[in-house]
């Protein structure tokens, strides 16, 4: 998963760069990338995580089912 790698990387203090794109052009992706941004400007790299961990986590109960 994205989010797992990306926080393995942040765990070991890894000096990279990475940019995510949302590629759908949906309203529900657009809102996702605000909401994304916004955390990120206010609560920092940790809340943002937490918050894409919390997403996947909702995702894959939901393909649980």
């Amino acid at each position: 998963m994205l989010v797992e790698s990306l926080q393995g990387f942040v765990k070991r203090k890894v000096p990279i760069r990475i940019g995510v794109v949302p590629t759908l052009r949906t309203a529900g992706a657009t809102d996702q990338a605000k909401a994304a941004y916004h955390l990120l400007d206010t609560y920092g790299l940790s809340g943002l995580l937490h918050y894409l961990e919390a997403v996947c986590q909702l995702f894959v109960s939901i393909d649980d089912r």
